[in-house]
């Protein structure tokens, strides 16, 4: 789109008069401040005077709610006024938040794995030093009956490590060990 120096549209392309939902026709000779949704002009009008004024370039971004779209803007001085080169950018927008929200969703997963992993770690030796411990008592032992609460607890947080795994894609992995008692675990890794 240009204006001259008095905001007059001067010229408006296709793709400009079918955002605005009007022909070029309808729109040359009105004023900038008519045409243009006010989060794209009249917000503006301070740093579009300038750029009249002293020859300087101007971009900014905005959001404009009547039309639910973000629009790049540049403005450049020109001999009769200032042309505007204004792009819809909504759809890189959303592209940009989508690939973030991806970003995080994989560190919360490296980070899960991680975890999982330390934490694997951990029940590996709760689970073979209770078992063994357990089996060199006699099964009368008050003792006993606490450490097969403790196997029983490992098994349990040993799940959810498999399902922080799963979560972190790392889930098929899977390492058998025989505990001394004759029973096997199969545990994440």
């Amino acid at each position: 789109m240009a204006v001259d120096r008095n905001w007059r549209c001067t010229y408006l392309n296709l793709k400009a008069a079918e955002l605005l939902r009007q022909t070029g026709d309808q729109l040359k000779g009105k004023p900038l401040w008519e045409i243009l949704p006010a989060a794209l002009g009249q917000l503006n009008e301070t740093e579009l005077t300038r750029v009249m004024e002293e020859h300087v370039p101007l971009h900014f971004q905005s959001y404009v709610e009547d039309l639910q779209r973000w629009f790049d803007t540049d403005v450049f001085p020109t001999s009769e006024g200032v042309a505007l080169f204004i792009r819809d950018v909504t759809e890189r927008k959303r592209f940009n938040e989508q690939l973030r929200q991806t970003q995080k969703l994989e560190s919360l997963g490296v980070l899960a794995g991680g975890v999982a992993h330390d934490f694997n770690n951990l029940l590996v030796g709760m689970l073979g030093n209770s078992s063994l411990a357990a089996e060199a008592l006699p099964r009368v032992h008050p003792a006993r009956a606490m450490l097969d609460e403790v196997v029983t607890a490992a098994e349990r947080a040993a799940g959810l490590t498999r399902q922080l795994l799963a979560y972190a894609g790392k889930g098929r992995f899977v390492v058998e060990q025989s505990i001394s008692r004759g029973w096997s675990k199969k545990l994440p890794c």
